[in-house]
């Protein structure tokens, strides 16, 4: 049950582009990735982009500012709809 609240959580936060907790949820969802057998994704693909984001503060802090305005995720109206 934990996993799917996390998927749920995941999908929610994509849709109202909240960046921190986008974060949070990918990391939760390492052990899913690698219980259903896509251990290539959660070894490589999942781990690579968190180590990279993390340093985005660093090297690209204006862009973090844009994500943590909301601007990570494409939306065609201001409504949030989950």
């Amino acid at each position: 049950m934990h996993y799917i609240d996390v998927v749920k959580q995941f999908i929610a936060l994509e849709r109202t582009s909240d960046w921190l907790l986008h974060l949070s949820a990918l990391h939760d969802m390492l052990g899913l990735f690698a219980a259903t057998g896509h251990g290539n994704f959660a070894k490589a693909t999942t781990r690579v982009y968190l180590q990279q984001v993390s340093t985005l503060p660093d090297t690209y802090p204006w862009l973090h500012e844009q994500f943590l305005k909301g601007q990570n995720s494409i939306r065609r109206s201001d409504r949030y709809w989950f």
